[in-house]
């Protein structure tokens, strides 16, 4: 299965959930849920106005960088997402694809704090702790298993459709942590958080294509992620990344060698 040449992932701007979690976590406000900013689910929830620049910010350099037009265009039909791809100002003709949709945390999404979830929950919370991809919220989704289904369809739609084209996806950072693991063949003992270096209004892009050369390999072999609005929180300073994409092979030594090294937990 071959996916497109360049596929290029866009975290949505700031939200106003972003904005409130920050604040909670400060210790600024109460902690609190989405039902405190007048919505009913997390789809309906809107990009702030430092979003709304984020968002203006990513599509000049998307454009600047000569990545527009693309082959194909895709967007999380959740609101937030919606407003970003309109506001990257790339004209494209967008499809609302709810393979794209972010992570359900169901009940873990009412509370903020990590020790108020540890109160709360704290059978689940600490299964969290442990082993973040294959767990699952009380009522929600899990990495390892619905969002893993739902982009792997979503990338054989790709293999089929557009296998050397250049796809945008404007998504969401529990979907694109899943993609993180999947494309650079992770095993969850590999450690999959991403959440706090992945800001909002990042643009993670994975490419067939040698940066240097031009030259177009098999599979996906390249990635950068370049966050637009500010430089520095670019991962190696916005420079391409060769992936080391070999299958791991172990030994029967090896494979021990694993189980003795995760400690006492």
């Amino acid at each position: 299965m071959s996916l497109p040449i360049d596929l290029i992932f866009v975290r949505h701007g700031e939200s106003a959930t972003n904005e409130l979690y920050d604040k909670v976590r400060a210790g600024e406000l109460p902690d609190g849920d989405v039902n405190s900013l007048g919505v009913t689910h997390d789809s309906e929830i809107l990009l702030t106005e430092k979003g709304a620049e984020e968002a203006r910010a990513i599509g000049e350099w998307l454009k600047q960088n000569a990545l527009s037009p693309f082959d194909r265009y895709y967007c999380s039909p959740f609101y937030r997402t919606r407003q970003t791809a309109a506001l990257l100002g790339l004209g494209g003709q967008w499809r609302l694809d709810d393979r794209l949709r972010e992570q359900d945390w169901a009940e873990f999404a009412i509370v903020m704090k990590d020790e108020n979830r540890a109160r709360l929950f704290p059978s689940s919370f600490e299964r969290f702790s442990k082993n973040p991809w294959y767990w699952a919220p009380p009522s929600g989704e899990s990495k390892s298993g619905q969002v893993r289904t739902r982009l792997e369809s979503w990338f054989a739609t790709l293999a089929r459709e557009v296998p050397d084209g250049t796809v945008i996806a404007v998504t969401h950072v529990g979907v694109m942590a899943t993609v993180n693991f999947l494309l650079e063949r992770m095993n969850f003992d590999d450690g999959i958080n991403i959440y706090d270096s992945l800001p909002s209004g990042a643009i993670l892009w994975y490419s067939r294509r040698n940066p240097t050369t031009g030259e177009i390999s098999e599979s996906i072999s390249w990635r950068r992620m370049i966050c637009p609005w500010d430089e520095n929180l670019s991962w190696n300073n916005g420079e391409w990344i060769e992936l080391k994409l070999a299958e791991k092979v172990l030994s029967d030594e090896q494979l021990l060698a694993s189980v003795k090294n995760r400690g006492d937990d």
